[in-house]
């Protein structure tokens, strides 16, 4: 197996190919080692104080390696359609990605809550604070490529119902839904309960609604988005293409307009 993985890495691009697919494979997997490398140095006392950093040079090359498989080998015949599907494809995954691997890690770091020193609530809040923002705009990046991919794939409401791609999309949304519902309720609820606490010098009962309903909440929500990664994998071939309806639109300038 080692000789045909070796085999596909150096295979040498096809004619008119710019780069082949075993050269974006070998650049992905390069770009995997060096964030490994580089979160990996956070175990080193030194580097910790780096953190900020560390985490903003990671970030960019992790999205980098998820996305160098996506691009075509070829640019011959490569459409402005073409291009937009592969970009906002991405941005669908980047993004879902983003925000369901944020919820998880925040959920398994509140099970440490109990190691916590009694600053705990005010760590808390600085990291939800910071996460919110990532939130917000995963979320918003999430409802746009997703209105784009459903356009792309879905060719009216009955197809939702109708085709199993459509309904397995349907069961999907649903928990995208209650997953931004979810959101909200930190966002716009919980968040500010424990900001008033905090300006109003109440710790204790900062500490009490991070600690204690936080966790429940951030927990739900990572295993909806876990829910959501599951059904991804169903969601093969399109709806129109079930339905019969033929190939999807492209674009114009009227859907463009819309769009944005």
């Amino acid at each position: 197996s080692s000789d045909v993985c070796s085999s596909d890495l150096s295979q040498p691009a096809k004619p008119g190919s710019w780069v082949s697919s075993g050269g974006l494979t070998l650049t992905q997997t390069i770009l995997f080692v060096v964030v490994a490398a580089l979160l990996a140095s956070l175990f080193i006392p030194a580097e910790r104080d780096h953190l900020d950093r560390v985490a903003t040079t990671a970030a960019p090359i992790t999205v980098a390696a998820i996305v160098v498989n996506s691009l075509p080998t070829n640019l011959d015949g490569q459409t402005f359609d073409d291009v937009l599907n592969i970009v906002v494809t991405n941005t669908h995954i980047v993004a879902g990605c983003i925000y369901v691997g944020g919820l998880v890690s925040l959920a398994l770091l509140s099970r440490t809550r109990l190691a916590l020193s009694k600053h705990a609530a005010l760590i808390w809040a600085r990291i939800w604070q910071r996460f919110s923002i990532l939130a917000l705009t995963s979320v918003a990046a999430v409802i746009i490529s997703g209105c784009w991919l459903a356009w792309k794939h879905v060719g009216g409401l009955s197809e939702l119902i109708s085709t199993t791609y459509g309904r397995f999309l349907l069961v999907k949304l649903l928990m995208v839904v209650m997953l931004i519902l979810s959101g909200a309720y930190n966002e716009f609820l919980l968040t500010p309960r424990i900001a008033r606490a905090h300006a109003a010098g109440h710790i204790r009962q900062g500490f009490a609604l991070t600690l204690r309903r936080f966790p429940a909440v951030v927990t739900t929500e990572s295993m909806l988005g876990i829910f959501i990664l599951l059904i991804v994998p169903f969601l093969t071939g399109s709806a129109r293409a079930q339905a019969g309806d033929g190939a999807a639109p492209t674009l114009n300038a009227t859907v463009l307009a819309l769009g944005l």
